[in-house]
């Protein structure tokens, strides 16, 4: 089990703080780069030549920095689910009542804990599971129940708090998780859900429509909060079905007090089907962007060159495999293919959209809200702005507009 790890020599008079040293990382690489544990040094050994000596360095204590009077697990399948966190982790012991995500686990790594949970005890869970269950304790007594729910596009990130909910519609590759960060960043006071697409996991099939995404959105938002006023919004092209949902709502004469677009552009409809070479091109880049990987060019370096990569870089589960990657690409295939399909209709209402530095072109979507465009910008890329630090200037932005809304 190959790991990273950081020997750190402090300033004099300043000892380096693990704990602080993480989350700094984490703000500017990309998780797979962050080290398992950080090792403090007088001095760095070195060698004859002046050069670092490797085997003088001492090895490195996993848990170091972990409570180790974290009480024990209550019986054997606490037991066997908080060995399975220690493993993924780094992190021992794991506690009951441990955070998944305070213990430095990510989307990347759920699925991989998913996967170890399916295999151990024979019961698939959806990827909201690890979002709802947060502790050893909670996901134990899911497991208990033995029964899968049935499967929904609503993810409960953070269900409780006295605000009206917040519904954020997945981006073009269809998972939700990439919203926790905002979701922590808005403060516990909001119920935050977001809605993933179809064809993720188990055996659901991708919608095709942007039409079959906002009337499925729409009953969840619904089942959740039968009357308004709403707040929706959604990352790039969740932005677009976002204000479907919207507009399917407000036929049924319900108030929308709030479309966030968050850095959503324009969909340019186009009778031209991009074909999977294409596609599968677009999908590599778009997934190497969000997994921090170097970009390629080569045409030749298709799903499974990036699976390879992804695997060595420590980026994917080491157990991801084409299936896998194939069911991302098809739920991305289809949603590049209903946003292409999709014209968008002028909205009768007004719209927020929140930018990243200069990004969505304010006037196309001025031209579409007859309401009229609030336009927020808040520093970062299309991609920073959902990471810290940058997210939390998108929450404050979001938050603001939220409070507009109840105005």
């Amino acid at each position: 089990d190959r790991r990273l790890v950081a020997y750190v020599v402090g300033r004099p008079g300043q000892a380096p703080v693990p704990g602080e040293l993480r989350e700094h990382l984490r703000a500017r690489v990309p998780e797979y780069m962050v080290p398992s544990a950080f090792v403090e040094l007088e001095r760095l050994p070195l060698g004859p030549t002046g050069k670092v000596d490797l085997h003088a360095l001492p090895e490195p204590d996993f848990s170091a920095g972990h409570d180790a009077a974290a009480p024990p697990p209550r019986d054997v399948l606490e037991l066997r689910l908080a060995q399975v966190w220690e493993d993924l982790l780094g992190v021992h012991p794991v506690g009951p009542a441990d955070d998944f995500f305070a213990l430095g686990g990510h989307s990347l790594l759920a699925t991989q804990l998913l996967a170890r949970i399916e295999r151990q005890f024979g019961l698939e869970l959806p990827l909201s599971a690890v979002v709802q269950e947060l502790t050893v304790e909670r996901l134990a007594s899911r497991l208990r129940a033995g029964v899968r729910p049935a499967y929904s596009p609503l993810v409960p990130i953070q269900p409780a708090g006295p605000g009206l909910p917040f519904f954020c519609v997945h981006p073009v590759g269809g998972h939700v998780l990439a919203y926790l960060a905002l979701a922590r960043a808005l403060g516990p006071g909001r119920p935050f859900y977001g809605l993933q697409a179809p064809g993720l996991e188990g055996d659901e099939r991708p919608l095709t429509s942007v039409e079959a995404m906002a009337a499925c959105y729409e009953a969840c938002v619904r089942g959740v909060q039968p009357a308004g006023p709403y707040h929706l919004g959604g990352w790039s092209f969740g932005g677009v079905v976002a204000l479907e949902v919207a507009r399917r709502l407000r036929r049924r004469g319900e108030e929308v007090a709030l479309v966030a677009l968050l850095d959503s552009y324009v969909p340019r409809a186009s009778r031209r089907d991009p074909g999977d070479e294409q596609l599968q091109a677009e999908f590599a880049r778009e997934l190497r962007q969000v997994l921090g990987l170097p970009a390629r060019d080569e045409p030749e370096a298709g799903l499974e060159q990036l699976l390879a990569e992804a695997r060595e870089a420590r980026a994917l589960p080491p157990d991801a495999d084409a299936e896998d990657i194939g069911r991302r690409f098809a739920v991305y295939a289809a949603n590049v293919r209903a946003m292409l399909r999709h014209p968008l209709e002028p909205y009768p209402g007004r719209l927020t959209l929140i930018r990243a530095g200069a990004g969505a072109a304010e006037p196309e979507w001025a031209a579409l809200a007859l309401g009229g465009v609030d336009v927020r910008d808040v520093p970062g890329d299309h991609y920073s702005i959902l990471r810290p630090p940058a997210v939390d200037a998108l929450a404050a932005q979001l938050r603001a507009a939220l409070e507009a809304a109840r105005d």
